[in-house]
C-alpha cells in the first residue's frame, strides 16, 4: 500500500534498516519512492508516479515535509510543500484547522528536533506506528516493521481476538505488540524522545433538531449539498 514510511532513532542501524525493509513496499515495478535521510531520521515515501504527494526538505527552513493524499484547500498552481510549511510556522500543531481532504501528514522539524504526524477527519489512509524512548518507526503497512526488525515484533493476540469477533482490532491496536495505527482525527508528537498523541476532532451529536422528520432531513441535505 503507498504511503509514508521512516524511522527516527539515534541507531544509525536502525535508519538504515528502515531504508532496506522499504523494498516490501515495492508492490508494483511502476511504484515511485523517494527516501530523505538526516541525523537520525529517515523520512521516506512510496507510491504512484507524478502523484502531488511526496516527501520534501526544505534546506532553508530545516524542516522536512512529506504527505500521502490530497488537499482539497490549495490551488492546482500552488506549491503544496510551500503552502504546508507556511501554515506549519504560522501555526504550529493548530495545522490541522486548515488542511481540508485526505491525507496523512509528516512534519519534521529540525531546529527543534520534532516530529509531528496528523490525518485527515477519517483517516482514510492507514499510518502505523511504534514508539519508545528513543525510537519511531512509522508505515503504511504491518509488514514494514518485521521487516526492519525480524524477532523484535510479536502477534498480539488481543488485537487478533477483535478481529475474529468484530472483523477488525478495536480502537488503536493491530496485530503486532507494539505498533498502532493512527485513528482518525489525531494528531501525534514525537520530541526529545517524548511522545504525544491527541484528538483534534470531536464529533458531538444532538438530540436537538429543526426538522425532527425524514422530509425535514431531505430538505437540508439538499440545501447543504447545493451550496
Amino acid at each position: 500500500m503507498p504511503g509514508l514510511f521512516g524511522c527516527k532513532s539515534s541507531s544509525v542501524e536502525m535508519i538504515q534498516n528502515s531504508i532496506k525493509a522499504s523494498t516490501i513496499l515495492d508492490h508494483f515495478e511502476f511504484y515511485d519512492k523517494k527516501s530523505i535521510e538526516h541525523n537520525g531520521i529517515n523520512v521516506g515515501w512510496v507510491g504512484i508516479p507524478n502523484s502531488t504527494s511526496n516527501v520534501f526538505y526544505d534546506k532553508n527552513k530545516n524542516i522536512i515535509c512529506s504527505f500521502y493524499g490530497y488537499f482539497d484547500n490549495f490551488l492546482p498552481h500552488e506549491n503544496l510543500f510551500e503552502k504546508i510549511i507556511e501554515l506549519y510556522e504560522r501555526y504550529g500543531e493548530e495545522i490541522h484547522r486548515y488542511l481540508h481532504g485526505s491525507f496523512n501528514l509528516l512534519i519534521y522539524d529540525i531546529k527543534v528536533d520534532k516530529l509531528v504526524v496528523l490525518n485527515d477527519v477519517f483517516g482514510h489512509f492507514r499510518f502505523y506506528y511504534f514508539a519508545d524512548s528513543d525510537t519511531f518507526i512509522f508505515a503504511p503497512e504491518l509488514k514494514y516493521f518485521k521487516a526492519l526488525s525480524p524477532g523484535t515484533f510479536n502477534t498480539d493476540q488481543t488485537g487478533l481476538i477483535d478481529f475474529f469477533n468484530y472483523n477488525y482490532p478495536i480502537g488503536d491496536k493491530t496485530f503486532l505488540k507494539g505498533v498502532k495505527v493512527l485513528r482518525p482525527g489525531h494528531l501525534l508528537v514525537f520530541q526529545n524522545n517524548k511522545f504525544r498523541l491527541s484528538k483534534y476532532l470531536d464529533v458531538k451529536f444532538s438530540k436537538n433538531s429543526p426538522d425532527n422528520n425524514l422530509k425535514g432531513y431531505a430538505e437540508k441535505g439538499y440545501h447543504l449539498f447545493s451550496e
